[in-house]
């Protein structure tokens, strides 16, 4: 998994798309974990209420792949 870009800037309450070009499923952790399947997309909204605070982006077994900062 990789993530473009891998670090993020978001105003809180902002929807993002989780795009996930493999052939297989996968699970991707923004906050809580996401079942994203082969080909397909999730739009998640990123919110906190806790500001600022960064969020780490996990996809599978590896963990940090991005980071997205709330504000």
């Amino acid at each position: 998994c990789q993530a473009s870009p891998d670090k993020l800037i978001l105003k809180n309450n902002t929807n993002i798309m989780i795009d996930n070009r493999s052939p297989m499923d996968r699970v991707v952790k923004v906050g809580s974990p996401l079942n994203i399947k082969a080909y397909s997309f999730k739009v998640v909204k990123i919110e906190s209420a806790t500001l600022p605070t960064t969020w780490p982006v996990d996809c599978d077994l590896t963990p940090n792949v991005a980071t997205i900062m709330i504000q």
